[in-house]
């Protein structure tokens, strides 16, 4: 048994955390227990908002959009996927029923690049299988910088596969997608300077828009769920990986706390013929600000306010002329 004393990731100001979970209870939680943590999880919905994705059942794909603290949270956006599939599919006829959603996981993840990430993608995948959300490895920008692309070769045939993947199974299986955006669980790590969790960051240019497109490509609409998940990195320590003491209760059954929020925001329609029109840098800003206000102020990050952004987006900018270099090398040595 490892015994250690790691800053809480989330209110810091010098509070601790006893983390003394044997690993073989923590692999118990994370493939039995973490669906205990889910049920006491705590959605919060606006007015009608089931009687609006009833409404729109029958001639509408679906995208939620997420903020990304922790991998926990991935797991609290779908199981709101398998509610939103369950409902649709009650009052639709048989060629309309959904067939679950699709969501994008980092390409490292289930080629075990990223150690304990990789390990908790393992121990929980089966739990994502049975909430009937199809997990899509897909090249992500720390992919690139990390160096976990080794070839040309493979970034081109992975981003090809990810991205026909994604089309086919919005078309083809009436698929919605789930969308953490900001691709990244930076937001839930402590900023030293702070003592607090960095928060959102910037969302991946254009991938809200692109989700859009694809969802609206059999549809008359595509309706956008905006949601905030708060504390996820409560439950998975985002520096580590490693399922916290609280979340291990949880699991065991020993405690009953709600320790993650999901703030679900109303859905916003776009119709087919508007998504083409869209500006998607004004689209990822404005959706991400909608998530941030549904978030405590630790945890809003770049979307706190313009400023923050526009400093954050030109960081960002930086990180993607440093992958488009490891890119253009690799396809020169190729």
């Amino acid at each position: 048994m490892s015994l250690e004393i790691a800053k809480t990731a989330g209110e810091g100001l010098g509070k601790t955390l006893l983390h003394c979970v044997p690993p073989r209870t923590e692999s118990w939680v994370l493939k039995r227990g973490i669906e205990k943590i889910l049920l006491t999880t705590r959605y919060e919905y606006p007015p009608d908002f089931w009687e609006t994705i009833e409404g729109y059942a029958s001639n509408s794909g679906f995208v939620i959009v997420q903020n990304h603290t922790s991998n926990a949270d991935i797991l609290a956006g779908d199981l709101l996927a398998n509610r939103i599939t369950q409902r649709v599919n009650r009052v639709v006829p048989e060629e309309k029923k959904m067939g679950g959603f699709i969501e994008p996981f980092a390409l490292s993840l289930p080629e075990k690049g990223q150690g304990e990430m990789s390990k908790f993608y393992s121990e929980v995948l089966p739990l994502i299988n049975r909430l009937r959300v199809e997990t899509n490895p897909t090249p992500t920008l720390n992919d690139i910088l990390n160096g976990r692309i080794k070839t040309y070769e493979q970034f081109v045939n992975s981003h090809k596969e990810s991205t026909r993947r994604m089309r086919e199974a919005a078309k083809k299986k009436r698929k919605g997608i789930v969308l953490p955006a900001e691709a990244t669980v930076q937001g839930g790590r402590i900023n030293p300077e702070t003592e607090r969790i960095y928060g959102m960051q910037v969302f991946t240019p254009g991938a809200i828009n692109q989700a859009l497109r694809m969802v609206t490509k059999e549809n008359e609409h595509g309706i956008l769920i905006p949601v905030g998940v708060s504390a996820g990195y409560k439950v998975l320590n985002s520096e580590t990986n490693e399922i916290t003491l609280p979340a291990t209760m949880v699991g065991l059954g020993a405690s009953k706390q709600a320790i993650m929020t999901v703030h679900v925001g109303n859905p916003i329609i776009y119709r087919k013929g508007d998504v083409r029109n869209l500006d998607s840098a004004d689209l990822d800003y404005d959706i991400g600000t909608t998530i941030a206000q549904m978030l405590e102020p630790h945890e809003r990050g770049v979307y706190s306010n313009r400023e923050a952004f526009d400093v954050a987006i030109a960081e960002y900018k930086k990180k993607q002329d440093k992958a488009e270099a490891i890119i253009e090398a690799l396809r020169s040595a190729a």
